[in-house]
């Protein structure tokens, strides 16, 4: 049997007026709770080789995480695993956190438009590239494939994660990670082979 990695975006949130968020600790709204129980119906039809869920530690991902596990139990009678991990937080954009545009450009003239130009490399003050979240996103699933080595895991996590690891799984460069579409709610698989890591 293979390796399959299902990926799930988190629910929305309540509007953050063009807010860069990164690992700000947001809960849910009422409309995200409604399409995590939306993506669950989806879900408990291809459970069966399902061997844990593995959350990002912010509440938002904690939260989906909760509902898509009650919401196979209730569906299935199967309790799966549900572990938190911090590796698997969005990007962090360190002192961008909480800033609209316009207030990034005031404090670090150019540093926005110099993001642009290379997402792979650039780090915000006291955040965080994507080349270093990939880091230790990997780190993560290794980590877990490793604890679950047969089957497949489920993330629950953030948009910026699973573009690092859509990008790689499709051999694209990390600074087109943005050009990946997700959705709140969004959820893919990613297939391997047996002993085969994405690293």
């Amino acid at each position: 049997m293979g390796q399959g990695l299902l990926l799930i975006r988190h629910g929305a949130l309540d509007d953050q007026g063009r807010r860069m968020i990164g690992c700000a600790d947001i809960s849910l709204n009422d409309c995200g709770r409604a399409q995590m129980r939306n993506v669950c119906r989806h879900l408990v039809r291809r459970v069966c080789d399902l061997v844990c869920v593995v959350s990002s530690d912010l509440q938002r991902c904690q939260e989906s995480a909760r509902i898509i596990v009650r919401g196979v139990y209730e569906a299935t009678g199967r309790t799966l695993p549900l572990h938190a991990d911090p590796r698997l937080r969005e990007l962090s954009l360190g002192a961008w956190e909480g800033l609209r545009r316009a207030d990034i450009e005031k404090r670090w003239p150019g540093s926005y438009a110099m993001r642009g130009y290379d997402f792979a490399a650039f780090v915000p003050p006291g955040g965080e590239s994507f080349r270093m979240l990939l880091r230790r996103v990997q780190s993560a699933y290794v980590h877990w494939r490793h604890m679950y080595p047969c089957g497949r895991l489920c993330f629950v996590t953030h948009a910026g994660v699973l573009r690092v690891l859509i990008a790689q799984h499709m051999a694209l460069p990390l600074g087109d990670v943005l050009r990946i579409p997700l959705t709140y709610a969004a959820f893919c698989e990613l297939w391997q082979k047996p002993q085969q890591e994405i690293a």
